[in-house]
């Protein structure tokens, strides 16, 4: 039985500024994740923060923010996009400049644990507004837009927060943030408001209908082992990278060339990614042949460790691949999803990456000191990759998505 595929949406008013809206939520939330970890070492000094609080200042937000994408999916889609994009960019915003105006650091820790409610609130509403506000041939290329802000925040935001905390103050690039969730807020308020439907009696459209789903719980476990994938290789990788300068003979700006390099190929990914969908029958066989690629990008990496070229290119293919993914998973989830499943989905994927994010993350470090040649690493990382493209395969098997359209 085949699912159930939502009608697509009407096109907004002004497309133009829901996806300026879409986007910049979408480089608040990615920003935010590393907000902290640059301008940290000057917020230690600067409010005596002991090992205690530091633990807290750095784990809050990814604890308390795991929670709430679980939870806040269901509410959004029983009471619409539009309140918690408003509610989620205020109270982000208050609490941003909470912490760049107060020098009290149980203040500055409560505003940075708030963050962990509301960040979630933006982050579960951002692409299952591109369902709810776009037809359903347009999905995937306008998710690919919105998917390309990812790398891009990325590439800016740790040297901006950088330069920002070292010149002025660490304060600045948290001010900065507030800002950009004022501007977030007043282009939200300008969005079409949407009644969600009504699910009927017997229709459960609970995050654990989705869980169980076949073909949804498939999607999950596979994107779950290519977060996990993602994270193993890249939790370390910068200071394994660092090591290998003295082999090479090169730089640090050259050094500093492969990330930029990794994040320009990853913002191609995210846009290219939907027009491979002319190429394939069916989204999740695509999304199984990009984590397919990525394992071989993966095994790349060591074999060529000694020589910046071919380390440069091994590095570009696997952010092109590892971008190109998140459209593509994003716009199938919400065909999967009915259109009051959709924050619900939403959610669970967010939260299914940062489950993988920190599952990557631990193995990292654990393979790292057992090899720091970072072989037994990367082959560990192209190994779940290669389990991901299998459970894609798998969820294909029960249902049959059409391939994103460009």
């Amino acid at each position: 039985m085949s699912p159930h595929i939502p009608p697509g949406g009407e096109p907004p008013a002004d497309p133009r500024l829901a996806m300026a809206l879409l986007c910049l939520a979408y480089f608040i939330v990615i920003a935010n994740i590393t907000l902290v970890i640059p301008i940290f070492p000057l917020m230690q000094a600067e409010l005596d923060l002991g090992p205690a609080q530091s633990q807290i200042l750095l784990g809050a937000f990814p604890t308390i923010a795991l929670v709430a994408n679980l939870l806040l999916g269901p509410l959004i889609d029983r009471h619409g996009r539009k309140p918690f994009l408003v509610l989620g960019a205020l109270g982000s915003g208050l609490a941003f400049l909470t912490m760049a105006w107060v020098s009290e650091p149980v203040t500055v820790l409560v505003a940075r644990a708030v963050t962990g409610v509301f960040i979630p609130m933006m982050g579960a509403s951002i692409f299952a507004s591109v369902a709810d506000l776009f037809p359903t041939e347009q999905r995937a290329r306008y998710t690919g837009y919105v998917a390309a802000t990812a790398p891009v925040a990325q590439l800016l935001a740790i040297p901006l927060t950088l330069l920002a905390g070292n010149w002025l103050s660490w304060r600045s690039p948290i001010a900065g943030c507030a800002l950009l969730c004022a501007v977030v807020l007043l282009m939200a308020l300008r969005l079409p408001s949407r009644t969600p439907p009504r699910p009927s009696g017997t229709q459960d459209t609970g995050t654990w209908a989705l869980v169980i789903s076949p073909s949804a719980g498939g999607l999950l476990a596979a994107y779950f082992l290519f977060s996990a994938a993602s994270f193993c290789f890249l939790a370390l990788y910068p200071a394994w990278l660092h090591f290998q300068m003295e082999d090479w003979g090169t730089s640090s700006a050259e050094l500093y060339a492969i990330f930029v390099a990794g994040g320009l190929a990853g913002f191609a990914g995210a846009l290219v990614a939907p027009r491979w969908g002319r190429q394939f029958r069916h989204a999740t066989t695509l999304c199984a042949v990009v984590a397919v690629l990525g394992a071989l990008a993966l095994a790349a990496v060591p074999a060529s460790a000694r020589f910046f070229v071919p380390q440069l290119l091994a590095y570009c293919a696997f952010s092109f691949c590892r971008a190109a993914m998140l459209p593509i998973v994003m716009s199938s989830g919400m065909s999967l999803a009915r259109q009051n499943q959709r924050s619900t989905m939403n959610g669970l994927l967010n939260a299914v990456f940062q489950s993988g994010a920190a599952l990557g993350s631990f193995a990292s470090v654990a393979l790292y000191a057992r090899s720091p040649s970072y072989t037994g690493v990367c082959a560990a990382a192209a190994m779940a990759c290669v389990a991901g493209a299998a459970a894609f395969t798998w969820s294909n098997r029960s249902t049959r998505l059409p391939a994103p359209q460009p």
